[in-house]
This record gives structure tokens, sequence and C-alpha cells, in this order.
């Protein structure tokens, strides 16, 4: 009759031990294809070149920009990948510089064959672990009360897509 009473101690000491929170979602530290958040042009290009993207492949998009030698700003740049396309959108790096950093990137893959779509859904699950949210898949370091992620909150977000040229996209995004 004595060991109930130890089973009964015992339950309370793992009650009273501390629970580990979750490890908080930092889009700072998460990358895409190796692209980061806050890149520079030139560290994101660095990147894609080291893909093996061709620089003819780059597609930068310019708008007029007083503030910059050049006299225009880096918005966006398109580039294909193996087995997709990424987007990267800039904005001011907030410093008061010229300099434009990467605030989203976009990340929209094809599939070849019946399956896939399943595949790379596990596979960013298996990479960026449990998500916050589950429909769409969706990282953020806090959800908010209704359930979602914050639209003012950075976030990863993976939707599924439904045609070849969109087996899913992919999105990394500090609003």
């Amino acid at each position: 009759m004595g060991q109930p009473h130890l089973a009964l101690p015992a339950a309370f000491v793992l009650l009273l031990l501390p629970i580990r929170p979750a490890t908080a979602f930092d889009p700072h530290q998460v990358d895409v294809l190796t692209l980061r958040l806050g890149m520079t042009e030139a560290q994101a290009t660095e990147r894609l070149l080291a893909q093996g993207i061709p620089i003819q492949a780059i597609d930068g998009q310019r708008h007029p920009c007083p503030d910059s030698p050049r006299g225009t700003c880096l918005t966006t740049v398109t580039a294909p990948t193996k087995d997709g396309r990424l987007v990267l959108h800039f904005r001011p790096d907030g410093h008061g510089t010229a300099s434009h950093t990467v605030d989203s990137i976009i990340y929209t893959l094809r599939f070849h064959s019946f399956g896939e779509p399943a595949m790379i859904r596990t596979s960013v699950l298996g990479r960026y672990g449990p998500p916050n949210v589950l429909d769409p898949l969706t990282w953020c370091a806090q959800v908010g009360r209704n359930g979602t992620c914050p639209a003012d909150q950075p976030r990863l977000t993976f939707q599924p897509g439904s045609t070849p040229d969109n087996a899913g996209t992919l999105t990394l995004a500090d609003p």
C-alpha cells in the first residue's frame, strides 16, 4: 500500500516542473533559400549568384528615389530557381540612408508530378517546425486573441497551391 502514496507526489512534482515555452519565431533568424529579411541588395544578389542563378536572370525593379546616389531605389528583385520563382521586396532601411533592405521574400514553387505538393508541405514543416496557425501554415512570434498572427507582426506563411505553376507559396515578411 506504500507505493500508491509515492505515485501521487511524483505527479505533483511533474506539475510543478517549469514549462519551457516554445521558442518564439524570430523572422530575422529564418532563411528562405539562404535569403533573410534585412539583407541589402548586394547581400541578396550575392546569395542568388551563389545558388547558380545567372546575373542576367535576376530582374531588379527600381523607382525614382532622390535620396539615392543612383537616383533610383530598388523595390523588387525577381529570380527564377530550379523549382520555382523568388520575389524579394525592398524598403528603406529606416536609418536615414539611401540603402534599401529585404522586407519580404516570396518563394513560389512549381511541381512536376502527382504528390509533390504534399511532399513540399511536409518539407516546409520539417524545415520550420510546428506552425502557430494551421490554415494556412503560419509561424509568428505571438498569436493574437483571435487565433491568428497579427497583420502587423513578422511572419512566415506557407499557402498550398493547386496548379503545376504553383505547388505552394512560402512567404517570409516583416510588414
